[in-house]
Formats: C-alpha cells, structure tokens, sequence
C-alpha cells in the first residue's frame, strides 16, 4: 500500500463527494486507465481491523491525483458514511495500485456508448473525459453517447460538466433522464427525459451503427441492458460492464479467460494439500471443507487484501512461488502470470513433479 492525502473535497451532489488524492511522499503517481478503480485501506474508529473497499477513479488519468466519487450508502455503508462524514483535507489514506479490466478498448474505432445508473456515473465520467483528452491530443475524436439515470437534481452529480462536454465537443453527446423529477428540475436543461434508462431509450437515443458499449449501474439495471442488447443483436464482446462483486455478475454467455481456460477444473482436490505461506513461515494443511486459500489463510491468522471474494476486483492476486491453484469459479479479475487470486481458488493436489519439496502441495508470497 502506498499512502495518499486528501487534498481537496467536492459535493458532487446530495449524495456523491468527491475526494481528491495525492502521494505524500510527492512522488509521481502509479498510472492507471479510465474506468480502472482503487483499491484503499482504511483505519476506522471502532473497527478491530483496517478496511478495504475498492472505488472508481472518476477522472481520467491526469499523472498528478487521484479522484474518487463516492456515494453515501446510508445505514449499512460503514466506508462510505466514513468518508462522507470524517473524511477532510488532510486525511491520508492507504491505497493499492489501480486495477481492473473496465476501460475503454483505445484499439477500437467504433462509437462509444457510455450507459450508466446512479453511482454508477463515476467510470462513465473518467472515460469520457479521457476520450475528450485524446481527441485534442490526436485531433480525432471518437463519437460517444452520454447516457445517464438517476432520481432528480439532487441526486444528479457531473451534470454541468457532462453538459458543458456535449456543448463544447460536437463528438459528444448526452442524453439524462430522471425517475422522479423535483417541480425545479427542467427538461431540456437538467434533463432530457423522464423515466428509466433502458432499451426503449436506447432505440430512441442511438441512431443506427456499430457500437462498443459500456455499462455501469445496479445490477437489474445492467442485466436489462445486456438482454435487450443481445437480443437485438449486439455481439456479447462489444458489451463491457463493472461489477465488484458475485451480486453483479450478469447471466452472458462469453468466452472464459485464458487463465481461467487454464486452471478451472472439473472437480476440486478431495484429500489434504500441505500449503506453506512463506513471508510467515507458517505451513499448515489445506482440506476442501476449509474452503478457498484465502479462507485458509485467514484461519490461520494471516490477513491478506481482498474486497470482492468472488475473483472480479483482483485485490487478492498473490504471487504463487511453487505449485499450481485450481478455480471453483472463473476469475475475471486481473492477474499477473505467477500469480493467482486466492479468494476462489484452492490448491492442486501435488503429484510427482509438482510438488515444492517435503510433500508441499503449494507456497504462496504471504
């Protein structure tokens, strides 16, 4: 984890605040691509134990801060009420480097459809600036199609710099409609539609072409989308969407990452895996009934980072120095070559030349 500082604080909307970031240690920041989130630890009052969630950067990427956009989740939000309500200019926070396999394809030349929902604006907001920027840089820009819901007004955050991108750039264009509209909001100048964002408002919205589009939002919300999408024939592949955890896992039909090709089996090891966790020095026997190797490592007091358990954010990926891992679900997370994401995954029974010495099934960098 590196340590960052809060610089600046921006109410975005009622609901949505801005925190903006820099290294305290002024050296120049890990690089990311819009659409990627964080990764944080957070040390909170009351808490045993730090906490780690993992949030969007909402601005593209800009080589001196970081932007997260966060939205107060109420009741049971612990991390975001935190930040909503204790965290100033001058806060640090602990935070890995950017991850994740939601950003834009800079290989494709199709138009953008950027739909969104709620929270669900922040990687839309970093994407579209970031397709702006390199559009003044090449003098070639890329036609994208802003399309946002929320309730009203006040929930609405990014609205005059989204307008203020659609008035500036002819390559874009908005499109916001509000569920709930309030008596002051106005069509034509807050909003465009009322309603929902779903596939009847594409048709409406989009001329006829080929698109790449990308989905961010509730997990109703994205599923209607994809559906309607296919349905009407848009190839899976030029559908991208974030999720974070096994809740937003939408039902599609594509093709399994090469690692996970590599390493999903059939059926999990059924006898006993000696694992031995090295920075600790701590060996101890691994059986299915203890679950993924992160669960094992947790039982055996060892507190390795993870946010999703369900092998999307790839905050658990840990160097695997011997031994192979098995899947008992795909990852979609990212993951280095020699490494393996250990919060769905178990260790592969050691058999002749796979073995660590001494009978060691696997070793990992923990």
């Amino acid at each position: 984890y590196l340590t960052y500082e809060v610089f600046k604080v921006e109410a975005e909307s009622e609901v949505i605040r801005s925190f903006y970031l820099r290294r305290v240690d002024g050296k120049s920041l890990p690089h990311y691509e819009a659409g990627q989130f964080l990764p944080i630890r957070l040390t909170i009052p009351g808490q045993s134990e730090p906490v780690t969630r993992v949030y969007t950067l909402s601005d593209a990427p800009n080589g001196t801060h970081y932007r997260l956009s966060i939205k107060r989740e109420g009741g049971d939000g612990l991390v975001s009420n935190f930040f909503h309500d204790q965290v100033s200019v001058g806060a640090h926070i602990e935070a890995m480097v950017p991850r994740g396999k939601f950003k834009v394809d800079q290989s494709s030349t199709r138009p953008v459809v950027l739909i969104s929902a709620g929270v669900g604006i922040t990687p839309m907001v970093a994407i579209a600036n970031f397709l702006v920027e390199e559009g003044i840089r090449t003098r070639t820009y890329r036609p994208t199609y802003f399309i946002h819901g929320t309730r009203n007004g006040r929930s609405h955050a990014f609205g005059t710099h989204i307008r203020h991108l659609a008035e500036t750039y002819p390559s874009v264009t908005a499109h916001i409609s509000y569920s709930t509209p309030d008596p002051d909001d106005q069509v034509g100048i807050d909003y465009d539609s009322e309603g929902y964002v779903d596939i009847e408002l594409l048709k409406q919205v989009l001329p006829f072409n080929d698109f790449d589009f990308y989905l961010c939002g509730p997990q109703a919300f994205m599923q209607s989308l994809y559906t309607g999408l296919t349905d009407l024939g848009v190839r899976p592949e030029r559908i991208h969407y974030e999720s974070f955890g096994p809740s937003t896992v939408l039902e599609i039909s594509t093709p399994k990452p090469p690692q996970a090709q590599a390493q999903v089996q059939a059926q999990a090891p059924t006898g006993p895996v000696k694992v031995r966790f090295a920075k600790s020095a701590i060996e101890t026997e691994w059986t299915p009934k203890q679950g993924t190797l992160l669960e094992l490592a947790e039982a055996n007091g060892l507190k390795p980072p993870y946010s999703c358990r369900a092998g999307i954010c790839g905050v658990c990926a840990t160097r695997v120095q011997c031994g192979t891992v098995d899947y008992v679900e795909e990852p979609t997370g990212h993951f280095a070559d020699g490494e393996a994401l250990i919060c769905c995954s178990t260790p592969r029974s050691p058999s002749g030349k796979e073995t660590c010495g001494e009978d060691i099934g696997i070793v990992l960098d923990l």
